[in-house]
């Protein structure tokens, strides 16, 4: 009987104490934000509309009809990186950080900015605006060939599904 009671006692701490923890969370990810779901959807389906209208008119000559639609991809994809860039992110403390890191959960590319792989839908949307740019200015000056497209709609298909990824797995 004493055994019993002592086995009893031996099993309560690590029981009262996983009681007690599971009320603590750690939030990692910002919230999801249906705003910016919307218009990361936009910003995507504008980015195609400039694929499909560039495509169209690849030529340095066809570029000035294709001006608003670089102008409008480009500013949509802007906007919607500002609003992302406000949204409240968690601050993973010093001590959060090194026990991710030592628990291979932070990659090592995140040493020196933590966030952005918190919450990475910014810099991603940076990318996208700077691709975009590049793709415009290769149209203004020579034209664009449809290897130079395919290989422009790679890159934004790409970092348009990493952010449409990372934001809808915000949704649970």
């Amino acid at each position: 009987m004493h055994f019993i009671r002592r086995a009893g006692r031996c099993l309560a701490l690590p029981l009262i104490l996983i009681a007690a923890l599971a009320g603590c969370t750690v939030q990692l990810s910002p919230d999801f934000d249906q705003r910016i779901a919307d218009d990361l959807g936009a910003a995507n389906e504008q980015v195609h509309v400039l694929l499909e209208t560039a495509a169209a008119a690849p030529s340095a000559a066809g570029y000035p009809g294709t001006a608003g639609t670089y102008a409008a991809a480009i500013g949509k994809v802007r906007a919607t990186a500002l609003l992302v860039r406000v949204r409240p992110v968690p601050q993973l403390s010093a001590r959060g950080q090194e026990t991710l890191r030592a628990r291979g959960l932070l990659p090592p590319v995140c040493d020196d900015t933590p966030g952005a792989c918190i919450a990475p839908t910014p810099g991603i949307l940076d990318n996208v605006a700077k691709v975009l740019e590049t793709m415009r200015d290769t149209h203004r000056a020579g034209g664009l060939t449809d290897t130079r497209i395919l290989q422009f709609a790679a890159l934004l298909e790409n970092e348009l599904s990493l952010a449409v990824a990372f934001e809808t797995a915000l949704e649970r």
